[in-house]
């Protein structure tokens, strides 16, 4: 799997509109991204892993993004 095929299936996919989501648990809003980068033709997944310091789940590997805070503008810039 590349980078080039990845970019075609995901064409493919609509988006799906805040709308669309119907859940009626009151829920905090948050984000992550799921970077691909192209290394040498190959796709791969970027992921992070938590610091040692933290109270939830520390040194787990992970997804960027997280809570929405109140510094947030969008999700788009949570995740």
């Amino acid at each position: 799997m590349n980078s080039d095929f990845i970019k075609t299936r995901f064409q493919l996919s609509p988006t799906a509109a805040p709308n669309q989501i119907k859940d009626s648990r009151n829920k905090r809003a948050s984000a992550v991204m799921l970077p691909i980068i192209d290394v040498a033709g190959h796709a791969h997944i970027l992921l992070c892993k938590r610091p040692t310091y933290l109270h939830h789940h520390p040194g787990e590997i992970c997804l960027p993004g997280g809570k929405f805070e109140a510094s947030d503008k969008t999700l788009r810039t949570t995740a």
